[in-house]
Protein backbone atom coordinates (compact mmCIF):
# COMPACT_ATOMS: atom_id res chain seq x y z
CA UNK A 1 0.00 0.00 0.00
CA UNK A 2 2.91 2.28 1.18
CA UNK A 3 4.21 1.87 -2.66
CA UNK A 4 0.94 2.64 -4.33
CA UNK A 5 0.57 6.11 -1.91
CA UNK A 6 4.12 6.70 -3.46
CA UNK A 7 3.19 6.14 -7.05
CA UNK A 8 0.28 8.29 -6.71
CA UNK A 9 1.78 11.41 -4.91
CA UNK A 10 4.61 11.25 -7.94
CA UNK A 11 2.43 10.92 -10.40
CA UNK A 12 0.17 14.11 -9.00
CA UNK A 13 3.53 15.87 -8.61
CA UNK A 14 4.39 14.83 -12.30
CA UNK A 15 0.99 16.26 -13.66
CA UNK A 16 1.27 19.34 -11.66
CA UNK A 17 4.51 20.28 -13.47
CA UNK A 18 3.96 19.83 -16.55
CA UNK A 19 0.48 21.57 -16.39
CA UNK A 20 2.51 24.49 -14.76
CA UNK A 21 5.16 23.81 -17.96
CA UNK A 22 1.90 24.17 -20.60
CA UNK A 23 0.32 27.56 -18.80
CA UNK A 24 3.93 29.13 -19.23
CA UNK A 25 4.22 28.12 -22.85
CA UNK A 26 0.56 29.27 -23.30
CA UNK A 27 0.79 32.49 -21.82
CA UNK A 28 2.10 35.44 -24.39
CA UNK A 29 5.82 36.76 -24.57
CA UNK A 30 6.10 39.95 -23.84
CA UNK A 31 6.88 42.31 -26.86
CA UNK A 32 9.20 45.44 -26.96
CA UNK A 33 7.32 48.55 -28.26
CA UNK A 34 9.31 50.16 -30.54
CA UNK A 35 10.84 53.23 -29.92
CA UNK A 36 8.86 56.44 -31.28
CA UNK A 37 9.10 58.37 -34.39
CA UNK A 38 9.50 61.96 -33.42
CA UNK A 39 7.45 64.24 -35.20
CA UNK A 40 8.84 66.19 -37.99
CA UNK A 41 9.89 69.75 -37.51
CA UNK A 42 9.77 72.63 -39.69
CA UNK A 43 12.18 74.80 -37.43
CA UNK A 44 15.40 76.04 -38.78
CA UNK A 45 17.48 77.75 -41.37
CA UNK A 46 17.12 76.74 -44.63
CA UNK A 47 18.84 77.91 -48.20
CA UNK A 48 17.92 77.06 -51.68
CA UNK A 49 17.83 77.80 -55.37
CA UNK A 50 14.58 78.15 -57.80
CA UNK A 51 14.07 78.27 -61.24
CA UNK A 52 10.65 79.28 -62.84
CA UNK A 53 8.50 81.30 -65.70
CA UNK A 54 7.29 84.49 -65.26
CA UNK A 55 5.51 86.85 -67.18
CA UNK A 56 4.76 90.97 -66.55
CA UNK A 57 2.59 93.79 -67.56
CA UNK A 58 4.45 97.07 -68.07
CA UNK A 59 2.18 100.31 -68.66
CA UNK A 60 4.07 103.25 -70.15
CA UNK A 61 1.94 106.63 -69.92
CA UNK A 62 3.44 110.47 -70.19
CA UNK A 63 1.75 113.40 -68.30
CA UNK A 64 2.66 115.42 -71.54
CA UNK A 65 0.15 113.41 -73.56
CA UNK A 66 -2.96 112.89 -72.26
CA UNK A 67 -4.97 109.86 -73.00
CA UNK A 68 -1.56 107.98 -73.98
CA UNK A 69 -1.01 104.50 -72.74
CA UNK A 70 0.69 101.78 -74.17
CA UNK A 71 1.00 98.11 -72.67
CA UNK A 72 3.70 95.71 -73.44
CA UNK A 73 3.51 92.35 -72.33
CA UNK A 74 7.00 90.60 -71.43
CA UNK A 75 8.03 87.21 -70.32
CA UNK A 76 10.16 84.54 -70.19
CA UNK A 77 12.66 82.01 -67.51
CA UNK A 78 13.90 82.93 -64.03
CA UNK A 79 15.99 81.77 -61.77
CA UNK A 80 17.95 82.38 -58.51
CA UNK A 81 18.09 81.49 -54.97
CA UNK A 82 16.15 81.89 -51.18
CA UNK A 83 17.22 81.83 -47.81
CA UNK A 84 14.86 81.92 -44.90
CA UNK A 85 14.16 80.79 -40.96
CA UNK A 86 10.60 78.92 -40.00
CA UNK A 87 9.58 78.36 -36.70
CA UNK A 88 6.84 76.38 -35.68
CA UNK A 89 4.24 76.16 -33.30
CA UNK A 90 2.77 73.00 -33.03
CA UNK A 91 1.06 72.97 -36.69
CA UNK A 92 1.84 76.50 -37.53
CA UNK A 93 4.69 77.81 -38.51
CA UNK A 94 5.81 81.09 -39.12
CA UNK A 95 9.03 82.17 -41.29
CA UNK A 96 11.00 84.94 -42.80
CA UNK A 97 12.94 84.49 -46.65
CA UNK A 98 14.32 86.56 -48.56
CA UNK A 99 15.10 85.98 -52.21
CA UNK A 100 16.48 86.97 -55.95
CA UNK A 101 15.86 86.54 -58.85
CA UNK A 102 17.39 86.84 -62.15
CA UNK A 103 15.41 87.00 -65.38
CA UNK A 104 14.44 86.29 -69.23
CA UNK A 105 11.36 88.46 -69.14
CA UNK A 106 11.81 90.39 -71.46
CA UNK A 107 9.16 91.46 -74.47
CA UNK A 108 8.97 94.13 -77.56
CA UNK A 109 5.47 95.86 -78.35
CA UNK A 110 5.32 98.46 -80.96
CA UNK A 111 2.78 101.56 -80.98
CA UNK A 112 -0.68 103.04 -82.33
CA UNK A 113 -2.06 105.84 -83.67
CA UNK A 114 -0.84 108.63 -83.68
CA UNK A 115 2.73 107.04 -82.96
CA UNK A 116 1.92 103.68 -85.12
CA UNK A 117 5.19 102.04 -85.56
CA UNK A 118 7.19 103.33 -82.91
CA UNK A 119 9.17 100.26 -81.22
CA UNK A 120 9.04 99.86 -77.19
CA UNK A 121 11.30 96.51 -75.78
CA UNK A 122 11.52 96.13 -71.86
CA UNK A 123 13.66 93.40 -69.89
CA UNK A 124 13.42 93.02 -66.66
CA UNK A 125 16.60 92.18 -65.39
CA UNK A 126 16.13 90.66 -61.41
CA UNK A 127 13.72 91.07 -58.65
CA UNK A 128 14.00 90.68 -55.24
CA UNK A 129 11.46 90.08 -52.24
CA UNK A 130 11.41 89.99 -48.58
CA UNK A 131 8.62 88.52 -47.15
CA UNK A 132 6.57 87.39 -44.33
CA UNK A 133 5.35 83.97 -44.11
CA UNK A 134 2.78 81.71 -42.38
CA UNK A 135 1.52 78.22 -43.00
CA UNK A 136 0.24 75.25 -41.83
CA UNK A 137 2.10 71.89 -41.50
CA UNK A 138 0.52 68.58 -41.86
CA UNK A 139 3.54 66.56 -40.17
CA UNK A 140 5.91 66.91 -43.99
CA UNK A 141 3.86 68.67 -46.04
CA UNK A 142 3.47 72.53 -45.59
CA UNK A 143 1.05 75.11 -47.12
CA UNK A 144 2.02 78.87 -47.04
CA UNK A 145 0.97 82.12 -47.39
CA UNK A 146 3.19 85.09 -47.75
CA UNK A 147 3.27 88.89 -47.96
CA UNK A 148 5.89 91.94 -48.21
CA UNK A 149 8.15 93.92 -50.19
CA UNK A 150 10.04 93.70 -53.67
CA UNK A 151 12.67 95.06 -55.75
CA UNK A 152 13.70 95.19 -59.83
CA UNK A 153 15.31 96.14 -62.06
CA UNK A 154 14.56 96.74 -65.82
CA UNK A 155 15.97 97.83 -69.08
CA UNK A 156 14.49 99.96 -71.77
CA UNK A 157 14.68 100.88 -75.52
CA UNK A 158 12.44 102.98 -76.98
CA UNK A 159 12.92 103.57 -80.91
CA UNK A 160 11.31 106.10 -83.27
CA UNK A 161 9.89 104.82 -86.63
CA UNK A 162 11.85 106.02 -89.35
CA UNK A 163 14.85 105.82 -87.60
CA UNK A 164 18.09 103.53 -86.42
CA UNK A 165 19.05 105.23 -83.61
CA UNK A 166 17.77 103.74 -80.06
CA UNK A 167 17.17 105.35 -77.01
CA UNK A 168 18.16 103.37 -73.57
CA UNK A 169 16.96 104.01 -70.30
CA UNK A 170 16.51 102.17 -66.77
CA UNK A 171 14.90 102.18 -63.71
CA UNK A 172 14.82 100.65 -60.05
CA UNK A 173 11.41 100.25 -59.07
CA UNK A 174 10.21 99.03 -55.65
CA UNK A 175 6.69 97.91 -54.75
CA UNK A 176 5.00 95.19 -52.62
CA UNK A 177 3.87 91.24 -53.39
CA UNK A 178 1.65 88.50 -52.17
CA UNK A 179 2.31 84.79 -52.70
CA UNK A 180 1.79 81.11 -51.08
CA UNK A 181 3.03 77.98 -52.17
CA UNK A 182 3.30 74.51 -50.97
CA UNK A 183 6.50 72.25 -49.51
CA UNK A 184 7.15 69.30 -48.83
CA UNK A 185 10.39 67.75 -46.74
CA UNK A 186 11.84 64.73 -48.86
CA UNK A 187 14.38 63.96 -45.69
CA UNK A 188 14.98 65.58 -42.29
CA UNK A 189 17.30 68.25 -44.56
CA UNK A 190 15.73 68.64 -47.71
CA UNK A 191 12.34 69.56 -48.95
CA UNK A 192 10.91 70.90 -52.30
CA UNK A 193 8.25 73.56 -53.06
CA UNK A 194 5.78 74.92 -55.95
CA UNK A 195 5.95 78.77 -55.27
CA UNK A 196 3.65 81.93 -56.85
CA UNK A 197 4.99 85.24 -56.35
CA UNK A 198 2.88 88.44 -57.82
CA UNK A 199 4.83 91.58 -57.71
CA UNK A 200 3.37 95.18 -57.92
CA UNK A 201 6.27 97.49 -58.86
CA UNK A 202 5.54 101.26 -58.82
CA UNK A 203 5.72 103.93 -61.70
CA UNK A 204 8.43 105.77 -62.04
CA UNK A 205 10.35 107.75 -64.58
CA UNK A 206 12.56 106.19 -67.47
CA UNK A 207 14.74 108.55 -68.97
CA UNK A 208 14.94 107.46 -72.81
CA UNK A 209 18.26 108.88 -74.18
CA UNK A 210 20.01 108.93 -77.71
CA UNK A 211 22.72 111.09 -78.94
CA UNK A 212 19.78 113.11 -80.90
CA UNK A 213 16.80 113.10 -78.69
CA UNK A 214 15.26 112.21 -75.29
CA UNK A 215 12.19 111.61 -73.72
CA UNK A 216 10.59 110.54 -70.30
CA UNK A 217 7.97 108.36 -69.59
CA UNK A 218 6.51 106.66 -66.74
CA UNK A 219 6.31 103.25 -66.38
CA UNK A 220 4.57 100.77 -64.16
CA UNK A 221 4.97 96.80 -63.92
CA UNK A 222 3.17 94.12 -62.08
CA UNK A 223 4.90 90.54 -62.49
CA UNK A 224 3.86 87.25 -61.59
CA UNK A 225 6.13 83.96 -61.10
CA UNK A 226 5.75 80.43 -61.05
CA UNK A 227 8.70 78.61 -59.40
CA UNK A 228 9.82 75.24 -58.47
CA UNK A 229 12.62 74.88 -55.72
CA UNK A 230 15.11 72.68 -53.71
CA UNK A 231 16.06 73.98 -49.90
CA UNK A 232 18.24 72.88 -47.48
CA UNK A 233 18.61 72.85 -43.96
CA UNK A 234 21.72 72.88 -42.12
CA UNK A 235 20.88 72.09 -39.08
CA UNK A 236 17.36 70.22 -39.21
Amino acid sequence: MRSIRVHMALAALLIGTVGAQAADLSAPMPVKSPPAVPAFSWTGLYLGAHLGYGWSRTTYSDATLPGWQLVNRPDGILGGGQIGYNHQFGALVLGIEADISATGIDGTTYDVAPFAGDRYRDHLKWTATVVGRIGYAFDRALIYVKGGAAFAHADHEYQWIGTTAVATGDRNPSGWTVGGGLEYALAPNWSVRVDYSYLELDKRGVDLVEPSYAWVADAEQTVHAVKVGINFRPWP
